[in-house]
């Protein structure tokens, strides 16, 4: 009778675990309620049921969210070895990770495992950025292509499509982007492309006016500094000194922007 007790006990703890998972921890990573999504976690695996799969997703994602990134992926292997509902989503999640790492062939490697089980765009995103970064525009742009076929409503990975477009200098893929940008309400996005388009055409006083309206909402979008410092370069070099300033709260840690900033110094002191 005993045994029986302690059965059904179990059964209930397991049922009132996984609920626990599914609905509350979940829930409170993606609110980004950390403080009670880690500890309950890492409670979970350490003191009840060390083999709970929902226990290391939760945890993966509490670790993502911090930039622990090496925490997370070790996590996230843990959630697949105990039974991950969803692998191919895990997959996605350890290929844009080694993205941040910046281990483009592991990023290629599990975008693909990722891809044999369903589409999915986080995975064709992820093996796209590989592929820009390691210069293959050609098939960076087929996979982020593939992204807004598969997502067309996803605004990152129109960001992505203009980005390659930009660098292959594609001006008319541009021009698609843009269209798409403004069907999807995102007007000032669709301007910022626009105004990467005018660069391309060197058209640099239009981009420059263009930019100046786009400052407040991009001056932390590395992308739109380098092209608003290009434009100032061949128009007006006082709107160099004038906004470097601003840029440098943002961005002084990061070594390519101390690059792009030395060259504009350059071209003002000429």
């Amino acid at each position: 009778k005993k045994k029986k007790k302690n059965k059904k006990k179990k059964k209930k703890w397991k049922k009132k675990r996984n609920c626990f998972f599914k609905e509350t921890a979940t829930t409170e990573i993606y609110t980004l309620s950390l403080q009670e999504a880690l500890p309950k976690s890492t409670t979970i695996i350490e003191e009840i049921q060390p083999h709970c799969a929902e226990a290391h997703a939760a945890l993966a994602y509490c670790y993502k969210e911090l930039g622990q990134i090496d925490k997370s992926i070790s996590s996230f292997q843990r959630y697949l070895e105990y039974g991950a509902e969803r692998p191919d989503l895990v997959h996605a999640e350890l290929a844009k990770l080694a993205n941040a790492k910046e281990d483009y062939e592991e990023t290629i490697k599990q975008a693909n495992i990722a891809l044999d089980y369903a589409k999915n765009v986080e995975a064709y995103k992820a093996r796209g950025m590989a592929k820009y970064r390691q210069e293959k525009l050609s098939d960076a742009i087929r996979d982020m292509r593939l992204a807004v076929r598969c997502k067309p409503d996803d605004i990152e990975s129109w960001y992505y499509v203009g980005l390659v477009a930009h660098d292959r200098r594609d001006t008319q893929e541009l021009g698609s982007v843009i269209k798409q940008l403004k069907r999807l309400g995102k007007t000032s996005l669709a301007n910022f492309m626009r105004m990467c388009s005018l660069n391309l055409k060197e058209q640099f006083s239009d981009a420059l006016s263009l930019g100046q309206t786009l400052l407040d909402k991009f001056e932390d979008d590395l992308w739109f500094v380098e092209e608003f410092l290009k434009a100032s370069e061949e128009v007006d070099i006082n709107v160099i000194e004038a906004e470097l300033p601003r840029f440098d709260l943002i961005h002084r840690e990061n070594p390519y922007y101390q690059f792009l900033a030395s060259v504009a110094l350059l071209e003002a002191d000429k």
